[in-house]
């Protein structure tokens, strides 16, 4: 349209510009940092939240507190190269019709080979926050980290622990894993259970890797600040290796086809009370 209006008489009268990237203000250069071995963008959690309280049309934050949820994942784009990104994402808690937004991203050919280097922007920022808030309004909003939820992979690189194929990979207790073919089993026996006050005197050395973790500069509890994923763990780990042995596994546990399709009726029938993630 703008390249039409040119061919008007008077178009210089107007005050339009010549190109959409004017008219829109367009960013021509993204800053980014580098975080070997790729680059991170920061979005900034402040812009964020007024961006998503104007949009929801919230005039007045309860108590002037939010309290805020994080996620951290890796997702890989592409098959024929390592190309990926790491998203960081937030979500206010208690506010109706709230939704994740982007924090910041990194994107590489590979993961952040330092997480507190790729949490860097964040975690200054989140410190800030916590020091001196923000002004929406009119009023003064302090701001809380509640927690971070996060698969194992993810969990274990942002805290700078064992991976939880390790031998003292449990986020809960001090217990120790036993070797069994390919993976690492974790054993009835009760460990002793891990308190943000252990992890951060790191009581337990074998459970930590060589760096400590900069979140622990935001005052989120180390050990309950970071709940076990579900999905991951029980619907894609135990329940998911016991419904292949019962269908694939040895005769004497296998199930009859008249059982499997009658567990898959039932699986249809509440398909749509289940979200589609």
């Amino acid at each position: 349209l703008l390249k039409i209006f040119t061919l008007l008489p008077g178009f210089e009268k107007l005050g339009l510009p010549k190109t959409c990237r004017t008219l829109l203000q367009t960013i021509r250069q993204t800053p980014l940092r580098l975080v070997s071995p790729g680059h991170y963008y920061h979005f900034g959690i402040t812009e964020s939240i007024e961006l998503l309280l104007k949009r929801l049309n919230v005039d007045r934050v309860d108590n002037d507190i939010i309290k805020i949820q994080f996620n951290v994942d890796g997702i890989p784009i592409a098959k024929s190269s390592e190309s990926c990104l790491w998203p960081i994402l937030g979500l206010i808690e208690r506010i109706d019709g709230s939704v994740p937004f982007p924090v910041g991203i990194y994107h590489g050919y590979g993961k952040p080979k330092d997480p507190n280097e790729f949490l860097y922007d964040f975690v200054r920022e989140v410190c800030l926050l916590q020091q001196i808030g923000f002004v929406y309004n009119g009023r003064k909003i302090d701001v809380e980290v509640s927690g971070f939820l996060c698969d194992a992979p993810a969990m274990a690189f942002i805290k700078c622990i064992k991976s939880h194929t390790g031998y003292y990979s449990c986020s809960k207790c001090t217990v120790k894993g036993e070797w069994a073919g390919r993976v690492v089993f974790l054993n009835e026996e009760k460990g002793e259970k891990r308190t943000d006050a252990t992890f951060r005197n790191r009581a337990h050395v074998k459970h930590h890797n060589n760096e400590s973790s900069s979140l622990e500069l935001l005052g989120v509890d180390m050990i309950h600040g970071f709940p076990l994923d579900y999905m991951h763990l029980v619907c894609l780990g135990i329940m998911r290796k016991m419904l292949w042995y019962w269908i694939h596994g040895p005769l004497n546990v296998r199930m009859g086809r008249l059982r499997i399709e009658k567990i898959s009726e039932r699986l249809l029938d509440v398909s749509c009370y289940i979200p589609r993630e």
